[in-house]
């Protein structure tokens, strides 16, 4: 098996952080832009990652998987039956990803069909009309909640060190899957739609959340170490986020305006938990001065002392409503890059130094992806406009 994997938020702990470190001193300038040649155009909300050879892979909201080279050309389209939400994970030349519809598919190296295996069925639930969802805003009832139930997979899949595929799916819970796509053990949940993926602790066992309120930890043969509950009006939209070194668990529940993070041991005992007046939608990360960095719905990035929660800093992107869908991502020289939307239709990725000072934007439209760094120099991101950007710092 190939060296060279990429995922969502780079390794297996879902951290965020990466080994790779761009040149930031130099001003950012664009390699290339890719429009998604459908109509309408439709966002990303996939986080882009590359193969061997280069070839960059991308979900989208129009139901595609897209192979790019490296020059920004089209080299192939996957459809499927429904919005891709979740980022796909590259083994060597070979591309897994799972779609909205249930299904896991793997590409071969031409990007065509390898397998496809149905790993939810689950009925879901109608969306709310747009009048619907103008008065729940107006009466300010949590919107979260109307979009939970419409979507059979919200998020991303993992792998263990032995090259299993791991994927949290409506009805069903925890797939894991063999390379060649058969499902070898399904572990169920309380609720029916969950909304965040698996991470690994030590030695393959995991670590994952449900809908709301239950966060499951098994080994690493399927037999389960422990549960902990979370008060169950919060809604567990985030990726439990795992600190190998401190042998730490962070895990964040959002409700309307309000959310909540605690931090837990690897024995599943609680080790702090903070309220802040805000939601969170994106995954917390963790840069390399012991600290959680927290994007909050208040266009905040929050950093918090992994140890205790005690609030270290606070840096403000943008005091647009609803700004960081997102999740940072911090490069070795604990520079930060983070998206947000500054408008209802337009947008920005933020380059954040060691100093938690903004050094560099970069104007898009509204941004839900988070982005990610090669070790060529490049950065990578898309926008809710269609557009998949690379950007390089050479001089």
């Amino acid at each position: 098996m190939s060296n060279l994997k990429e995922k969502y938020l780079f390794n297996p702990q879902c951290n965020g952080r990466t080994n790779r470190g761009l040149t930031v001193e130099n001003q950012p300038k664009l390699n290339w832009k890719f429009q998604v040649p459908s109509h309408p155009v439709y966002g990303f909300e996939s986080m882009p990652v590359k193969d061997e050879d280069g070839n960059i892979y991308v979900g989208n909201h129009n139901g595609s998987l897209y192979k790019l080279n490296p020059e920004g050309r089209l080299l192939n389209t996957f459809q499927t039956k429904y919005k891709i939400f979740s980022t796909p994970i590259t083994i060597g030349n070979r591309c897994y990803f799972a779609s909205g519809d249930g299904y896991v598919y793997s590409l071969d190296e031409k990007g065509n069909l390898a397998w496809k295996t149905q790993v939810s069925n689950e009925p879901l639930l109608k969306k709310p009309s747009y009048l619907q969802s103008v008065i729940r805003q107006y009466i300010k009832r949590d919107k979260s909640k109307f979009s939970i139930g419409t979507v059979r997979t919200w998020a991303s899949m993992n792998f263990d060190s032995k090259g299993r595929l791991y994927i949290n799916t409506a009805g069903t819970g925890v797939n894991v899957l063999d390379i060649n796509g058969n499902i070898i053990k399904q572990l169920s949940t309380k609720y029916k739609f969950p909304l965040s993926g698996v991470s690994f602790l030590e030695n393959d066992d995991f670590v994952f959340c449900d809908e709301k309120e239950v966060v499951y930890a098994y080994d690493n043969n399927f037999k389960q170490k422990w549960t902990y509950n979370i008060d169950k009006t919060y809604n567990l939209w985030s990726n439990p986020v795992v600190c190998l070194e401190k042998k730490l668990i962070f895990l964040a529940g959002s409700k309307s305006d309000e959310s909540i993070i605690v931090c837990l041991n690897f024995e599943g005992r609680k080790v702090w938990e903070i309220k802040i007046d805000s939601e969170i939608r994106g995954t917390s990360t963790l840069n390399h001065k012991g600290q959680l960095i927290v994007p909050c719905f208040d266009g905040n990035l929050l950093f918090l002392d992994q140890e205790n929660g005690q609030l270290q800093e606070k840096v403000n992107l943008t005091s647009c409503d609803r700004a960081l869908w997102t999740s940072p991502i911090v490069d070795k020289n604990n520079n930060i890059y983070v998206t947000v939307k500054t408008s209802r239709t337009e947008g920005k990725l933020n380059i954040i130094n060691n100093d938690f000072k903004i050094i560099h934007t970069i104007d898009c439209g509204k941004t839900l992806s988070p982005p990610t760094i090669d070790e060529h120099n490049n950065l990578f991101f898309g926008d809710w406009n269609g557009y998949l950007y690379s950007y390089n710092f050479f001089d």
